[in-house]
């Protein structure tokens, strides 16, 4: 915890492993969570359209935290996250950067560390 799920379009002209490390860096940063427990992973898309069209490119990162955080806490977070991105991307197509912050259920959670 927590999870940071990066989903792109295939049209981005960079590469995201070069994003990765910032966004953990973001959230490290928030001191709301502790280094290794942040997971930041990416799914890149061929098949997709925005805005109709496949002359676009998007980014969208979905960020799963335990529940109890305040809205300004998330707020914040979403709000740095997609900065992150904007300044790591340059897309010569119309680009969507997207966050979108999740609770799970801290009563449901399970984790095992080996």
């Amino acid at each position: 915890m927590p999870h940071l799920i990066v989903e792109y379009s295939n049209t981005l002209q960079a590469s995201m492993q070069t994003v990765l490390p910032t966004l953990h860096q973001v959230l490290l940063a928030s001191n709301q969570f502790g280094a290794s427990d942040i997971k930041v992973r990416a799914r890149e898309y061929q098949d997709f359209l925005v805005g109709g069209t496949t002359d676009a490119a998007f980014v969208h990162l979905t960020l799963y935290l335990l529940d109890g955080r305040s809205h300004e806490t998330k707020h914040a977070l979403s709000q740095a996250l997609c900065a992150a991105v904007q300044q790591h991307i340059q897309a010569s197509l119309p680009i969507q950067i997207t966050v979108d912050i999740r609770d799970m259920v801290r009563a449901t959670y399970s984790k095992i560390i080996k």
